[in-house]
């Protein structure tokens, strides 16, 4: 017998390739032992997916700083766990769009704005996948100009360094998300909640992964947000030249009108 991942020879008494470290599988695939297969990846106390949960609030220093260190056995590698993350997300939009549609309304803020909650959620659906691709790599950039004076780790690793702590949030916000919205919450507001916790967790993880004092990190969490704003109107008034440039003048007008 010839082990099915790397095609090397397996005696009969091995239960793991010698070779791969794959696990032999002799039985035939059927819903018991595929659902058995799941539990066992992802939920048994030993596992790398609930350790690299529960360790990212613990100690995040220690998972992402491991992995950046070369240990890549211990804790689900950034990958895996963002991918995690966005299946999370698109299912929670799905529920959101099916289900809690109602829910999206803005005129708790502006009761002139019903329909801009709903307007901003289709948005980020369409844009989702880029929103997912863009995203860690901008925030790893700032990062690394925030850090720019510690040169220990580079701009890949900051990479690493967003792809857990944004791909955490996500999957622990995900079952509070659902209860919110189950208890009647709106979305929207739920969402500011979110991103105000989220600024809490990554200033956490950043004050243990970089050693900062309170003041460093209270300074460093104020420029990450100055950063983020100015390129966010840097990135508004080129979409309203681009716009403008390619004749979309009417849809401005119309955008102004609404508000």
């Amino acid at each position: 017998m010839d082990c099915k991942n790397c095609e090397r020879p397996l005696r009969s008494d091995y239960s793991f390739c010698s070779n791969c470290g794959a696990k032999i599988i002799r039985n035939r695939l059927t819903l018991k032992n595929l659902w058995f297969d799941v539990t066992e990846r992802y939920f048994n106390v030993d596992n790398t997916f609930l350790k690299t949960v529960g360790h990212l609030f613990s100690k995040p220093e220690v998972v992402i700083g491991g992995y950046i260190d070369g240990i890549r056995k211990k804790y689900l590698n950034p990958i895996s766990y963002y991918a995690i993350a966005v299946t999370l997300t698109g299912l929670l939009f799905f529920l959101i769009k099916e289900f809690f549609h109602e829910q999206l309304s803005m005129e708790w803020i502006n009761p002139a704005a019903k329909n801009q909650g709903v307007d901003t959620f289709d948005a980020t659906i369409k844009y989702q996948s880029i929103i997912s691709v863009v995203s860690i790599p901008l925030y790893a950039l700032l990062s690394k100009i925030i850090f720019l004076k510690n040169k220990k780790m580079n701009f890949t690793e900051h990479i690493v360094i967003y792809l857990y702590l944004f791909a955490q949030y996500t999957i622990v916000s995900f079952p509070l998300m659902l209860l919110g919205l189950v208890l009647g919450g709106n979305y929207m507001a739920l969402v500011y909640i979110g991103i105000a916790l989220q600024l809490i967790y990554v200033a956490y993880s950043l004050k243990r992964i970089f050693r900062l004092s309170m003041k460093q990190i209270l300074w460093k969490t104020l420029l990450f947000m100055l950063l983020l704003f100015f390129l966010f109107v840097a990135t508004t008034i080129g979409y309203i030249l681009i716009t403008y440039l390619t004749g979309g003048v009417e849809a401005l007008k119309a955008m102004g009108n609404a508000n």
